[in-house]
């Protein structure tokens, strides 16, 4: 699976987030800072805030893009999990023990 320990470090390094010292540093933390630094430097004029505009964003983005491929993973999985289970029911119980409302989620014990 992803790991965005390291996305959100940088993260935390671009928009110089210094958490409170009970505070944990996890991806949606940092997402409301960027998003805070994002909005406060949109109306901000001259080279250097669009400069860190734009970093602010590429890594607003790159924790957003490895939340949807953990979250798309999980959805797989997920599915894997459920057909792997009828799989096994089927095999148990053989074709003919095995009927529609098994594979609605009822299971016969044997």
């Amino acid at each position: 699976m992803v790991d965005t320990s390291e996305i959100v470090e940088t993260a935390q390094e671009k928009a110089a987030y210094e958490p409170d010292e009970d505070e944990k540093v996890s991806a949606t933390v940092i997402k409301k800072a960027l998003k805070a630094l994002i909005d406060d430097l949109k109306d901000t004029a001259g080279a250097s805030a669009k400069k860190e505009l734009d970093e602010l964003i590429k890594q607003d983005a790159a924790i957003k893009s490895i939340e949807k491929k953990i979250k798309d993973a999980k959805a797989a999985l997920k599915e894997k999990t459920t057909e792997l289970i009828l799989k096994l029911e089927l095999k148990r119980l053989g074709a003919e023990g095995f009927t529609e409302a098994d594979s609605e989620g009822g299971t016969t014990d044997c």
